[in-house]
């Protein structure tokens, strides 16, 4: 039997800039960008992203191998991103749905 999804709250930092007419919204906790009409646009596209993410890498099996690729590092029954994508950022917070994983 399937074990229902958890949903989990995500702390990454985001970086949002204007390049011409769109603001974009990046990570480097996931190297992932997004982009939209106005700053509200691109955070909430951002946030689609960030779920895609995590779905797409938990139904391939690869969560794991992406976040240590990326410098992530498991402490204390926690995931904590390199402390290089943290610097001079602001943090996003997202809500992802995550089965139980055993690390």
């Amino acid at each position: 039997m399937a074990r229902k999804p958890i949903t989990v709250q995500v702390g990454l930092p985001l970086f949002i800039w204007k390049e011409e007419d769109q603001f974009v919204a990046f990570t480097p906790a996931l190297d992932l960008s997004t982009c939209g009409e106005s700053q509200n646009s691109a955070i909430s596209n951002f946030s689609e992203a960030v779920e895609l993410f995590f779905e797409t890498a938990l139904e391939r099996e690869t969560l794991r191998e992406l976040l240590e690729s990326l410098g992530w590092r498991f402490e204390e029954n926690s995931w904590i991103p390199s402390s290089q994508a943290i610097k001079g950022s602001r943090t996003f917070s997202a809500k992802v749905p995550l089965p139980e994983i055993r690390h």
